[in-house]
């Protein structure tokens, strides 16, 4: 009598083009989670900091780059607006 065994579902399988995106679009997401914590950290007199502005900075340049849209495929111009626009 042979055992069966179970196979894993691969539902939330992904191929290798779909997995580099997905990548891609998490580091556009942290970008834009740095960008506001630092916001909010140089709103604060007691929290402002030359490492909170340095990371606002920084997000800023990479949203506003064409490396934003080449790991993801998002306009990274766009996300800035939205975000300075308080609508994202």
């Amino acid at each position: 009598m042979r055992k069966h065994i179970k196979q894993p579902i691969l539902l939330n399988y992904l191929g290798p083009e779909d997995r580099w995106r997905a990548l891609g679009v998490a580091i556009v997401k942290q970008a834009v989670v740095d960008w506001q914590e630092s916001k909010l950290l140089l709103a604060s007199p007691v929290t402002s900091s030359k490492a909170a502005s340095d990371q606002k900075r920084s997000a800023e340049h990479f949203l506003s780059s064409s490396l934003c849209e080449f790991y993801s495929g998002l306009d990274g111009k766009t996300i800035m607006r939205k975000l300075k626009e308080k609508k994202l």
